[in-house]
């Protein structure tokens, strides 16, 4: 059997891109698959050397082909364009790749960074193989449809218009949709009558440490609180400066330590940046300002003892988070807005302290909360991580993958 992963994210080791790929490829390759991953054109070469890797898209899904943020009526024009060119530049990067994948019906391709631009011209790929000749489509979509109007106004519009086509496409049948999130299920169940399921985030074990678990709930030295995603507005990077200057007298008095990774992805963003200008004034914070390799990654999760995530509500309401689902995996006490899939999930397994989103008064109160009150929050954390891993991970996100195709296969 083939399988290919499709990402066009995947192109150096940051982010979950890389880790997704390898959980879920390893665990395929187990079951006697040929796995192929298509990547971003500008892969890392260290990456294609782990790999069998083709490097197939031109653009991500978050390029905007340099055009500026308009307002007013202007917007949805620009939309339209936008989506106009990741349409066309998607499903050529994909015929470009055919003759080299020798795709047959048992062969399943599976995408997993795909957003509004991208359902489409997926379609319309597929509808370029004869029908027997056609795989199975695998679309994992894990983003939110319902996005701020500035970012993405005609996002519904497009998921519509295109799941309509489909409902009387040739190739409906091929096609076989999933997210990570109930939420997020729900969100898009909106749309479509087709089945959904639910899957595991599969890289929550990846490079799993189980010395950690032994590790003792009273630190001996300062407890070390770490933010772990890159420096962005919407995972709440600007709040930074403000609760750590707050707990200035125990950074000072070295009864808590920070790590922050700080590495910008929008070099135009001068809140990331004054709020970076910010913090190196503090003592006792480490800042990560350059991208951080894996290793270095999962050698900062394994330091920290508290992982803060104050993303803001404008994604984070449905969709999931890589870094909090392996901070649950490895035990660790987390700190998430309220109204999330996160705070749900942390709530029902007891393994964090919750702040009102967009608040950050609450989310320095509850920070200094979580550090008052670490033993017990560190020991619910490890008991919880058990029943955490026991679902999110690479063999069952492949064995329930497998076992919806076969009863949708099936029942079509």
């Amino acid at each position: 059997m083939k399988f290919i992963i499709a990402d066009s994210t995947l192109q150096t080791f940051m982010g979950h891109s890389f880790e997704y790929a390898k959980a879920l490829g390893c665990s395929l390759q187990d079951r006697g698959a040929e796995v192929i991953i298509l990547s971003s054109q500008k892969v890392s070469g260290s990456i294609v050397k782990e790999f069998n890797v083709i490097p197939t898209f031109r653009y991500d899904f978050n390029q905007r082909f340099g055009l500026p943020a308009l307002k007013g009526r202007h917007r949805k024009l620009l939309n339209r364009i936008i989506f106009q060119l990741h349409s066309f530049f998607f499903i050529q990067d994909l015929i470009a790749v055919n003759r080299r994948l020798k795709c047959s019906s048992d062969s399943i391709v599976l995408f997993h960074t795909i957003n509004q631009n991208h359902l489409f011209p997926i379609i319309r790929w597929a509808e370029r193989f004869p029908y027997k000749t056609c795989p199975k489509v695998v679309l994992v979509l894990r983003f939110t449809t319902n996005r701020p109007p500035q970012i993405a106004e005609d996002a519904k519009k497009y998921y519509r218009h295109a799941f309509r086509y489909l409902d009387r496409s040739s190739v409906n049948s091929r096609f076989f949709f999933f997210s990570d999130s109930e939420l997020l299920v729900n969100e898009y169940r909106a749309f479509t009558r087709l089945p959904f399921h639910v899957l595991p985030i599969p890289h929550t074990q990846a490079r799993f440490n189980r010395s950690n678990e032994s590790r003792s709930c009273v630190p001996s030295g300062p407890i070390c609180l770490s933010y772990l995603g890159d420096a962005r507005m919407n995972k709440g990077f600007h709040f930074l400066p403000y609760l750590f200057k707050k707990m200035a007298p125990m950074l000072e008095s070295q009864r808590i330590c920070a790590e922050v990774q700080a590495n910008i992805r929008d070099e135009n963003d001068l809140f990331v940046k004054q709020a970076i200008k910010q913090l190196k004034r503090l003592s006792n914070i480490v800042l990560h300002e350059n991208e951080l390799s894996s290793s270095e990654y999962y050698a900062l999760l394994f330091r920290s003892h508290i992982v803060i995530l104050p993303y803001t509500l404008d994604y984070y309401h449905s969709q999931t988070s890589g870094i909090f689902g392996e901070a649950l995996a490895w035990g660790k006490p987390v700190i998430v807005p309220r109204g999330t899939w996160m705070y749900r999930q942390s709530k029902q397994h007891g393994a964090g302290v919750g702040f009102l989103p967009n608040d950050r008064q609450d989310l320095c109160e509850s920070v200094i909360k979580a550090v008052e009150n670490y033993p017990a929050l560190r020991t619910k954390a490890v008991e919880a991580s058990h029943k955490w891993r026991s679902f999110h991970n690479q063999a069952s996100y492949v064995e329930i993958l497998f076992e919806k195709l076969k009863n949708e296969s099936f029942k079509k």
